[in-house]
């Protein structure tokens, strides 16, 4: 650039202004809630929690649900468009949408950025939620109450088991000098 005084007379040499270009990203898309893989049952309000990232700004992001074996239901998420951040937080009620036992559902969020040279698409990993029973569900509770109660009732053993161990360790290395 040519930088002029008050009366137009031109610098000697130009000034140099150096621009530091980054390219435009695609969008960066978790999903946090459910996780990978989840149990849930047919009248279940599933969690659903994630974050959408973009380096210029979103344009749209819908939040895909399908049960496996039918086409993908999109639902657009309400963004401001040119956000940068998008906090997803909702719930999905299972009972309304008629979901049975020995379904699998599948949801991932899809996110489009604002370049208008070259739309930018991100995805978050699917998650897999398989409907079970509520029997199956109380099954798998009562199991875990069985194993954790079962955990505390050894772990006195496990520790005392150990302080044996040290101390017939310490006896052994005495008796070996």
């Amino acid at each position: 650039m040519t930088i002029r005084d008050i009366q137009r007379t031109a610098s000697a040499e130009p000034f140099i202004l150096p621009q530091a270009v980054m390219p435009d990203a695609p969008p960066a898309v978790e999903m946090d809630q459910p996780g990978r893989f989840a149990l849930a049952t047919p009248t279940a309000l599933l969690n659903i929690e994630g974050v959408i990232e973009d380096d210029l700004g979103l344009q749209q992001a819908a939040l895909v649900r399908n049960v496996v074996g039918f086409r993908d239901r999109p639902a657009p998420l309400a963004i401001d468009r040119g956000a940068r951040r998008y906090d997803l937080r909702t719930r999905d009620d299972l009972g309304v949408l008629g979901v049975r036992a020995g379904d699998v559902l599948e949801y991932y969020i899809e996110a489009r950025d604002a370049n208008p040279a070259m739309t930018g698409v991100g995805y978050s990993p699917v998650t897999r939620v398989q409907v079970i029973t509520e029997k199956d569900y109380a099954d798998i509770l009562q199991t875990r109450i069985t194993a954790d109660a079962l955990a505390a009732r050894y772990r006195p053993v496990q520790r005392e088991m150990a302080a044996t161990l040290k101390m017939l360790a310490l006896t052994q290395e005495m008796m070996a000098r």
